[in-house]
């Protein structure tokens, strides 16, 4: 089941590519992002506080509440001062 869905969401990803190069996005709006909207829309990350590090367990690096996902895909947080930074790696433990 996992590798059967994996392969969808790859596809996605290859039918997003090739729609981009004609520049109106798989979604059908232009710069859309399909895949990306799938995942905020199963995701159960947004608005969560959580732990980013990479290694979280051992020795993480901040506390955050996770606010979004931008179109490459960076993970968008907000730590506890209010400022924002996107992180494109990482771990996250939920709080």
């Amino acid at each position: 089941m996992f590798l059967a869905k994996l392969t969808w969401n790859l596809g996605l990803l290859y039918f997003e590519e090739a729609n981009d190069l004609r520049g109106d996005g798989f979604s059908g709006r232009k710069g859309g992002h399909m895949l990306l909207d799938r995942w905020k829309e199963l995701s159960d990350s947004l608005g969560r506080k959580v732990v980013f590090g990479h290694n979280v367990f051992d020795a993480p690096l901040f506390e955050a509440t996770v606010t979004g996902l931008q179109d490459d895909g960076g993970l968008m947080l907000r730590l506890d001062d209010g400022s924002c930074l996107t992180v494109q790696s990482g771990e996250l433990r939920y709080r």
